[in-house]
């Protein structure tokens, strides 16, 4: 009677282990930091949109945090630099209380409890580029055990960085029209068959100092008849001599009306007008 009596409440015992519902959360074990006691390995990494980008673009940071051995963690955070020439617009996870600015340029993310049945934390972060230059990005995780924060047993795999890069463009010259005779002047008119020389004011366009490099293709178009002159920039000036032609209609001169453009680095801008008479 005894063994019988044993034996069902050892099943009665069994039964109701495996009919209790399982926990959500990691089950919380006492350890003493410090000790072996099965610490949580946390592994951060990143991503951003895109490596290449341009002033204006939006980067879209996405942070993945891993418990590689799945231990319990508890108040998973992942602590974030923003990346410079950028500014922040937005952020989300999709665990914990999300991320609350500590900055103007640093972010603290919460994502609550990591483990076996919760064993990624994810991270996204908004950021147009307002500026060029390198943007990196650069985070770090950590966590805490029932009994206080710990030291995670591979710190090495807590932090990454992640960049984009926006290109500065080239410096291109600022060409303003001037003309070496004080008798001519844009829009003014010009005797037919008179050489002229047109000196182009060029500064650059990143600072507004004198252009000193550089090469400038100027192209004249009178008429059909196309002139080219090319040279190299001297002390932020370049000079363009042309001829006005000679034309007549029924013995009286034509009007003819001439534009110098001047093509600089792969950039076209109109340097002077005049008409002939």
């Amino acid at each position: 009677m005894r063994l019988l009596l044993l034996t069902a409440l050892a099943a009665a015992t069994a039964a109701l282990t495996l009919s209790a519902p399982a926990s959500s959360a990691p089950t919380k074990t006492a350890c003493t930091p410090g000790q072996d006691c099965g610490y949580a390995d946390l592994q951060l990494t990143g991503t951003v949109n895109a490596t290449q980008s341009q002033v204006g673009d939006s980067l879209v940071w996405q942070l993945t945090v891993n418990d590689i051995n799945t231990q319990p963690a508890y108040n998973v955070y992942v602590d974030v630099t923003l990346p410079a020439n950028t500014s922040y617009a937005s952020s989300s996870t999709d665990r914990g209380s999300g991320c609350s600015a500590t900055s103007s340029t640093t972010l603290h993310c919460n994502l609550d409890w990591l483990s076996d049945t919760a064993q990624f934390g994810h991270v996204t972060i908004v950021t147009p580029v307002t500026g060029t230059g390198d943007h990196t990005l650069t985070a770090v995780t950590g966590y805490s055990s029932p009994s206080g924060p710990v030291a995670d047993p591979v710190p090495a795999n807590n932090t990454v960085s992640v960049t984009s890069t926006t290109p500065t463009p080239p410096v291109q010259p600022v060409i303003a029209a001037g003309v070496a005779s004080p008798s001519l002047l844009a829009g003014k008119g010009v005797p037919a068959g008179k050489k002229v020389t047109v000196t182009f004011q060029v500064t650059r366009s990143d600072n507004q100092q004198p252009m000193t490099d550089g090469t400038m293709a100027a192209t004249t178009t009178l008429g059909k008849a196309t002139i080219l002159n090319t040279q190299l920039f001297t002390n932020g000036a370049a000079q363009v001599t042309v001829v006005i032609p000679k034309k007549k209609v029924k013995g009286k001169k034509l009007l003819v009306a001439v534009t110098i453009t001047s093509t600089t680095n792969g950039v076209a801008t109109k340097g002077a007008k005049f008409t002939v008479h």
